[in-house]
């Protein structure tokens, strides 16, 4: 009874704004989800193989250039709660230069890279280029909505965007390149449009500070960079082992399992606001009701994708889509070792271990990289799925280590 009371009664305001939380961005991801679906069922696996590539090129540039400020203005705020507003301002600023500097990169790498060429012409390109801001706010704005403990209102945001987004796809879904001009807009566009919401951008930052707010991000940067670019990487290194098609039945698995993935996400988002308020001790009974929630819905949802690719029904309307279910067991074995890095990330930025999960990280990362080439040479798709999978089995072993340091620290 007390194991029930504990961990299956929402009795408090904190999960409680966890499952509002939960049901806003499920519902934001599921539409995402749907319209995913709907793209694969119209263009096929090809169709799904230029999109995959497409935006794993512009979020890798997104991420890349994001400098992981979010997590910078979440440490910030946590040491001075009364300048968040003074911080905010700043941050803006900085987040749309770091996003046209994004660009100009992206525009370098094109007319440099002839794999490229030979796969998208420049007209094809050009949206993903307009997908940067998205990309690039995606790892910012989040660490600061939560840290002004406003992600309610971001929620919103996002719900109206895919609202509007999924208006305009029931009318424009009959060509491949007019989707992806307005899919491009509407991302880009509602990432301003979010931004704005925070407010305007400082006219004038010095360079004190600047070097202030890069100099807190550079270690959590490193760290974030070398947990999230794997799979994308892995995505670019495959186009030169796999056809079209076999890139559109891996980014359809990917697609599968990051749809889980948002449970981890969320569950983060809370944490890091808990992280910003109050501390973790302060939260720990909810934490550990967010981690029980996480791990049964994230199972289940497993359970249930599983038993839908399977099906006949499946294989007769996505035509192309061979061996999605081998390969979504296979990927699905990294769903511990991402939530796992979610749940600990925030604690590991309030206690100053974070330079630990980046020595990990890299080590897991370089290590991940060299074996995928290997794995890609000689299984093809299966080797990527079991790279994909591998990595983040590798983190799940590093952060059981770092969970471990960390309960010294209670002792």
């Amino acid at each position: 009874m007390k194991f029930l009371k504990n961990n299956l009664i929402i009795n408090n305001k904190n999960v409680y704004n966890y499952f509002i939380t939960l049901f806003v961005r499920f519902f934001v991801i599921f539409s995402g989800f749907v319209v995913f679906l709907v793209t694969s069922y119209i263009f096929g696996p090809e169709g799904r193989g230029v999109i995959g590539l497409g935006t794993s090129v512009a979020s890798f540039f997104g991420l890349v250039f994001s400098f992981n400020l979010g997590r910078s203005f979440l440490n910030l705020t946590q040491k001075s709660p009364t300048s968040r507003k003074l911080f905010l301002f700043d941050f803006l600023t900085l987040n749309y230069l770091l996003m046209f500097i994004a660009i100009l990169m992206l525009f370098l790498y094109y007319f440099l890279n002839i794999q490229i060429k030979l796969i998208f012409d420049f007209d094809l390109l050009l949206p993903f280029f307009a997908l940067i801001p998205f990309y690039l706010w995606s790892v910012n704005g989040s660490d600061i909505f939560a840290a002004l403990n406003k992600t309610k209102l971001q929620d919103i945001a996002r719900l109206i965007l895919i609202l509007m987004a999924l208006f305009v796809y029931i009318f424009n879904f009959l060509e491949l390149r007019t989707f992806l001009y307005l899919y491009a807009f509407i991302l880009g566009f509602g990432t301003i449009i979010e931004m704005r919401l925070l407010g305007k951008p400082s006219i004038y930052i010095s360079f004190k500070k600047t070097y202030q707010y890069f100099s807190n991000s550079i270690i959590p940067h490193i760290d974030y960079l070398s947990f999230v670019l794997f799979p994308l990487i892995l995505m670019v290194m495959s186009a030169h082992y796999l056809n079209l098609t076999e890139l559109g039945n891996l980014n359809f698995t990917y697609q599968l399992i990051y749809f889980i993935f948002t449970f981890s996400f969320v569950a983060s988002l809370k944490i890091k606001t808990y992280v910003s308020q109050k501390g973790m001790l302060a939260y720990s009974i909810s934490i550990k009701k967010l981690l029980f929630y996480t791990i049964i819905f994230s199972f289940i949802l497993v359970f249930i994708i599983y038993i839908i690719v399977s099906t006949s029904f499946f294989n007769k309307h996505f035509p192309g889509f061979e061996n999605i279910s081998d390969y979504f067991l296979i990927l699905s074995l990294s769903i511990p070792g991402y939530m796992f890095y979610h749940f600990l990330y925030p604690i590991l930025i309030e206690y100053r271990l974070i330079h630990y999960s980046m020595k990990f990280n890299l080590i897991v990362l370089f290590l991940s990289c060299f074996i995928s080439f290997w794995l890609l040479n000689n299984y093809g798709i299966l080797g990527a799925c079991f790279s994909f999978s591998l990595f983040f089995c590798l983190i799940f072993i590093s952060y059981l280590y770092l969970y471990k340091k960390l309960k010294l620290l209670f002792v």
